[in-house]
């Protein structure tokens, strides 16, 4: 009888904590988005801070007359992804204007004060009346030199298949080549990672564009580097950064029997990286006849490969031995072992060695098991 009491005390209290805790807000206001650390203003980054002024240099007109605008916009969609809005202050009245991640012109006549500063406040609309959660003050400073910080090319550097850049989200999109660095045991013992990739220094040579200035134009071009370009005023500042993707070196690898049929090698990745690591190729025992129809013990076959992407030198090193698709390669002891390990390491963008990337592959010549007379092949096209 007690017990019984006990458990029904205790679920009555268990039920009303629960009624307590429904009741209670699941926050007293939406949360701040953690990316609004700046703004966009004339496509330059602004970063602001709350109760704080910021200064903006805005470029006068090319007649010489003073600037009548500015375009701002946030770096994100507020209002659908954080129920806030960010407004431009009207001086002297309580007009505000909505500014999105759309730029947005905001008129001086009717938004910049007398002291030359325009006032942003930052409202949290996720209740019935929105209530201001920051406020920012823009103090504009009106030059005559350029202001902008966009970029006006870039110059591919070691390791780069292509650039393309956004001026105005400020990002630098690269596909790069992979790297793969055997000499500490890949594939059998390490991933391909992000930290191994980064063991190549691709890089790659800014120019801004309206006399913008860098401290060093030759940037990282690795996934995640930034690198800051600033306005020829000196006021301004916009910092980049790259996001890179990844093409692997060879597109396909074939070898050609003495019955002369070219066979295509399969792709696989043996050690579940992510990345093809492994080229397998198939022949049936005709491949390595002689006209007498007699196995070779060492057969001497041709073997050819194509590269992926736009590469026009590619230096492919077979069992120790550099070697152009086309070329003759000899696979001692196929006739007899039936398979053959190797390696290949493939290096471009440049194709020396000694600066080019590196990508290996594990290498399996072997002959089709006896029992199965069925020829099973494949030409696998990798893309990222």
């Amino acid at each position: 009888m007690n017990k019984s009491k006990f458990l029904k005390k205790s679920l009555a209290m268990l039920l009303a904590l629960m009624l307590v805790v429904a009741m209670i807000p699941l926050s007293a206001s939406a949360a701040l988005p953690d990316d609004l650390e700046f703004i966009y203003v004339d496509g330059n980054q602004v970063y602001v801070e709350d109760g704080e002024e910021t200064t903006v240099e805005v470029k006068n007109n090319v007649d010489g007359d003073p600037a009548e605008q500015v375009e701002i916009r946030t770096n994100e969609d507020l209002v659908d992804d954080h129920d806030y809005e960010l407004r431009a202050v009207q001086v002297d009245s309580e007009h505000e204007l909505d500014l999105s991640n759309v730029n947005t012109t905001v008129y001086f006549d009717d938004y910049l004060s007398d002291d030359g500063k325009i006032t942003l406040r930052l409202y949290d609309t996720s209740k019935k009346t929105p209530e201001v959660r920051a406020t920012y003050t823009l103090d504009i400073e009106l030059v005559e030199a350029n202001t902008t910080t966009n970029i006006a090319s870039i110059e591919k550097g070691n390791g780069v298949y292509s650039v393309e850049w956004d001026n105005e989200e400020k990002v630098v999109n690269v596909v790069l080549a992979r790297y793969t660095d055997c000499a500490n045991g890949y594939p059998e013992d390490v991933d391909w990672d992000q930290d191994m990739q980064n063991d190549y220094k691709a890089k790659m040579t800014i120019t801004p564009a309206d006399e913008a200035k860098m401290e060093d134009t030759e940037v990282s071009a690795n996934n995640g580097a930034t690198f800051t370009i600033t306005s020829q005023s000196g006021g301004n500042s916009s910092t980049y950064k790259v996001v890179a993707t990844y093409l692997d070196a060879l597109n396909s690898f074939s070898v050609t029997g003495t019955d002369e049929v070219e066979y295509f090698g399969e792709f696989t990745d043996e050690n579940k990286d992510g990345v093809d690591d492994t080229i397998t190729v198939v022949l049936p025992n005709s491949a390595i006849y002689n006209k007498w129809d007699e196995e070779i013990t060492n057969p001497e076959l041709v073997v050819k490969y194509a590269p992926q992407g736009n590469v026009t030198a590619l230096n492919t090193v077979v069992n120790g031995t550099g070697v152009r698709s086309g070329a003759t390669v000899t696979f001692e002891d196929l006739g007899e072992d039936e398979i053959v390990n190797g390696e290949i390491d493939v290096y471009r963008l440049p194709a020396q060695e000694d600066e080019g990337v590196l990508q290996h592959y594990d290498l399996i010549v072997m002959l089709q098991p006896s029992n199965n007379t069925d020829i099973t092949y494949a030409q696998v096209n990798n893309t990222e």
